[in-house]
């Protein structure tokens, strides 16, 4: 079975034109000391560098195919240019996928945070409003409260304090 992607392309092109291996090659770092990095291989003769390759294509900026096994005639040579740059195409795709896939992960990570910092905003708003009226009540001199309401409200102040405590503690732990 053919497999998708570029590795399916190398493993095309090896049947197509009869070779040992395939190996996509890409320049990287810096242009002062470029390195060559292998992107993908078929078979099990494969070029380990561009050097052991029977024949290179150029397949885009800086990409190389290259194939062991024999030279190639010179009419198969547009055909392999067409395997070079679509298998070019072809990483580019999946390049871009991945990057899809990464940004479609960080908004899910992004969404998650924004609903936990909204119900924790929430959950520590709570218990502050109670504290902040039942201060507020009993701060109001005009407002005639007897012992058992101020008593009530004290209590419910405590409460409050005491589970804004045990949050904020949480938050700390995490």
């Amino acid at each position: 079975t053919r497999q998708d992607g570029v590795k399916g392309l190398l493993e095309q092109a090896c049947e197509t034109f009869r070779m040992r291996g395939a190996t996509l090659f890409e320049s990287t770092g810096p242009d002062r000391r470029p390195s060559i990095a292998v992107v993908e291989v078929y078979g099990a003769d494969a070029p380990a560098a561009l050097a052991d390759a029977d024949v290179v294509a150029d397949a885009g900026p800086g990409l190389t195919l290259a194939l062991r096994g024999r030279p190639l005639r010179a009419g198969d040579r547009r055909l392999l240019d067409a395997f070079a740059i679509q298998s070019a195409g072809v990483l580019e795709r999946n390049r871009l996928a991945a990057r899809a896939a990464d940004a479609q992960r960080l908004a899910q990570v992004d969404a998650s945070r924004t609903a936990l910092l909204q119900a924790v905003s929430h959950d520590l708003r709570t218990p502050l409003a109670s504290i902040r009226a039942s201060l507020e009540t009993l701060a109001n001199e005009d407002l005639p409260l007897t012992e058992a309401d101020r008593d009530h409200l004290t209590t419910d102040a405590l409460d409050s304090c005491e589970r804004l405590q045990a949050m904020v503690l949480n938050l700390l732990d995490l």
